[in-house]
């Protein structure tokens, strides 16, 4: 089967981890992407937003991260995430 859903809750995940995580093909099927309560900042969040296969992503939590209005801003600007 492919992997839908991956929640990696307070496992000390940066913005490199996020992006050995998302790399194909192994992420191309994400509908749901839980990053909460990591050291996430505004860099990571650009990492998923930039990501031209999570298509298919329909909830990301980035709850209690460092990210912030730029990581917003990445995220609305994406055209390569899911909606």
């Amino acid at each position: 089967g492919r992997l839908t859903a991956l929640d990696v809750t307070d496992n000390q995940i940066d913005e490199s981890r996020v992006a050995a995580l998302l790399a194909p093909p192994g992420a191309s099927s994400l509908r749901r992407l839980v990053l909460r309560s990591n050291g996430l900042e505004d860099a990571g969040a650009a990492v998923v937003a930039s990501c031209a296969h999570l298509h298919t992503l329909e909830h990301l939590d980035l709850g209690h991260t460092r990210a912030g209005d730029g990581a917003a801003r990445a995220l609305a600007a994406s055209t390569r995430c899911g909606r």
